[in-house]
């Protein structure tokens, strides 16, 4: 049954046949009502609190019922903290280490999990680690939600908006591929390496208003050129430098700013900064949540790409975006490191990059710059700069006779001349104050270079530079693996050298007290666990150990396997999302959506029709 099928079922439920006694409901507050239903029915089901008293998976209907969400997920826990639990005789202490497993972001219900841990065969405390950067498997970006606004205000009268705006797209610029089938890049060895790119090779589009969730019934067309939205106060550029009267200078053998057969001649410049594309705002920023879900829907929307707001692995930021990208698929990502050891490379063999076509030369006429081969976060702020010039002809008597508008647009080659252009006297424009101002503030040498693309390069965050969020990793060279178990049955264990445990969930309050009781504590086969926010806490106890053996273990958690109950979908008629139950559950659930709407309007039908819906197994 589709969402259509549903929405008919419901009308058909709450009317009187043919009656259209509850004929003004909307499709919205049908689609709220069959939300509600789906969890309500979804709690019963997973619970006991039914007729039957039986929850999940207590009998085959139950199974049936909630199979469709049934979902595993598979990751690395991540160092999170570690405790002295006590200090024993002969300078020796307890540690107690904690490690968190983030769960997934569908996650609703637990159904049952267990810890992959590494473990020496003969459980000896001999398992060496170190903690480091998970930097091959993701890498992790962040920006403002500020820096994609655009706002300007008039000259001296800050009050009047010129331009009020959102930059309407993110972009992953930099990086390298391999040469070599395997895909694989050691970046102290050129030859592995097949193209490298700044700008002009590596660019991949992140993030797109307009492909991502982001309609305005106001402007359909989006992105807009800057040419194409604006009047009176909401201008569609911000002038640059605000009208100024040109120095006195001669051209054509007309005078400036002169008197010339009784008429007064004057001219006047200003230099307008336009945006290629932007979308438009108000000056409250209304459309501020429409761009918010539009880049959260990115993450949805793009393999390999998480994106979090406000709030990642534990920590709040305010107004602050978190990309998370999964480098096997976006696998051209070059952290600064990597850049920085290439760079190194083709400095030591007298080699460079040719940044236009991504070849690496055997010669230094290109980049050895690692700058230019790290990956980076790039919002573009694409700008040009229109010179306007008016001649005006005033009579003798003071009275205006005619204004002469020569609009110039800035080019590659420089301001055309038309009659008397910008370039006709920049030499004695460009030294007053306000112009030098206005070229400090644009990064640019003159007005005369055409487009500019400016782009601002967020915050590179790899990973946090404390050891929360970190990767426990095995030191090979101190523990090896036994032959007799982990190759005794041939394939088993090779991939993961590891045992799989079980986790025992516990109560916050008795974490500590756990600690001390000689048949509940952490051991070698007992993970204790706890869920804690969006986190399952994983602890694990080694005792009797010294400042120099701190990290030698005996038990090392590696992953968690979990078995879950998946958020289910919320249906919408109108975007055409269909309940993801099973099929034999849809009459149900629109038999619990017509009762809950018949309550709600008071109808007598609504104790018959729950005493028939009560019947259901």
């Amino acid at each position: 049954m589709n969402i259509q099928k549903m929405h008919i079922a419901v009308q058909q439920g709450v009317d009187k046949i043919n009656s259209l006694q509850a004929d003004s409901l909307l499709t919205q507050e049908i689609d709220l009502e069959l939300n509600k239903s789906i969890m309500r029915f979804v709690n019963l089901k997973y619970g006991r609190n039914n007729m039957y008293r039986q929850g999940f998976e207590q009998s085959q209907k139950r199974i049936d019922d909630l199979r469709s969400l049934v979902s595993s997920s598979e990751d690395f826990v991540f160092f999170k903290e570690r405790r002295v639990l006590s200090n024993n005789f002969g300078n020796k202490f307890d540690l107690l280490y904690v490690d968190k497993f983030v769960l997934p972001n569908n996650y609703l219900y637990h159904i049952n999990s267990y810890c992959n841990v590494l473990q020496n065969p003969s459980c000896d405390r001999s398992v060496k680690f170190k903690l480091e950067r998970i930097s091959e498997f993701k890498m992790v970006f962040s920006f403002k939600l500020s820096q994609l606004r655009i706002a300007h205000t008039r000259p001296n009268a800050p009050e009047i908006v010129y331009l009020h705006g959102w930059i309407p797209k993110i972009d992953i610029i930099g990086g390298m591929t391999p040469s070599n089938s395997d895909g694989e890049i050691d970046f102290s060895n050129v030859a592995t390496v097949d193209e490298v790119g700044g700008r002009q090779v590596f660019t991949k589009n992140l993030w797109n208003a307009v492909e991502y969730g982001y309609t305005d019934a106001a402007y359909p067309n989006l992105p807009m050129s800057s040419l194409n939205w604006g009047s009176g106060g909401n201008q569609q550029a911000f002038q640059v430098i605000p009208l100024t009267s040109v120095p006195e200078a001669t051209i054509d053998n007309l005078n400036i700013s002169s008197i010339t057969g009784g008429f007064l001649t004057t001219f006047e410049a200003k230099v307008l900064k336009m945006y290629n594309a932007f979308i438009p705002d108000t000056a409250n920023w209304d459309r501020e949540q429409a761009i918010i879900d539009s880049i959260l829907e990115a993450g949805n929307s793009n393999p390999g790409v998480d994106i979090f707001y406000e709030e990642y692995d534990g920590q709040t930021q305010e107004e602050k975006f978190t990309v998370e990208l999964d480098l096997n698929i976006w696998n051209f990502l070059t952290t600064p490191e990597q850049a920085g050891q290439f760079a190194e490379t083709l400095n030591s063999l007298g080699k460079s990059v040719n940044l236009e076509t991504g070849a690496i030369l055997n010669d230094t006429t290109g980049s050895q710059n690692a700058q230019d081969f790290t990956s980076f976060l790039n919002i573009a702020v694409d700008t040009r700069y229109d010179g306007n010039v008016f001649q005006k002809t005033y009579g003798s008597a003071g009275n205006l006779i005619s204004t002469v508008q020569n609009d110039d647009q800035a080019t590659a080659d420089g301001l055309t001349e038309t009659h008397a252009g910008l370039s006709n006297f920049w030499e004695l424009f460009e030294n007053q104050p306000a112009v030098q101002a206005a070229m400090n503030e644009a990064n640019i040498e003159n007005f005369n270079s055409g487009i500019v693309n400016r782009h601002n390069f967020p915050s590179f965050n790899m990973f946090e530079l404390n050891t929360s969020g970190l990767k426990r990793y095995i030191v090979n060279e101190t523990w090896t693996i036994s032959d007799t178990l982990y190759e005794s049955v041939d394939s088993i264990g090779k991939d993961f050298p590891g045992i799989s445990r079980p986790i025992k969930y516990i109560q916050h309050d008795d974490i500590l007290g756990l600690m001390y009781d000689p048949f509940n504590k952490p051991t070698d086969s007992r993970i204790l666990g706890v869920f804690d926010s969006n986190t399952i806490l994983v602890y694990t106890l080694i005792k009797n150990v010294t400042q120099d053996t701190a990290d030698l273990v005996s038990i090392l958690p590696y992953s968690v396997k979990l078995k879950y109950l998946k958020k289910p979908a919320q249906v919408d008629y109108n975007a055409n999302i269909n309940c993801d139950l099973p099929q034999h559950t849809h009459e149900e659930i629109v038999a619990m959506t017509v009762s809950s709407i018949l309550e709600g309007i008071n109808d007598p039908r609504y104790k018959s029709h729950m005493s028939e819906l009560m019947k259901n197994e």
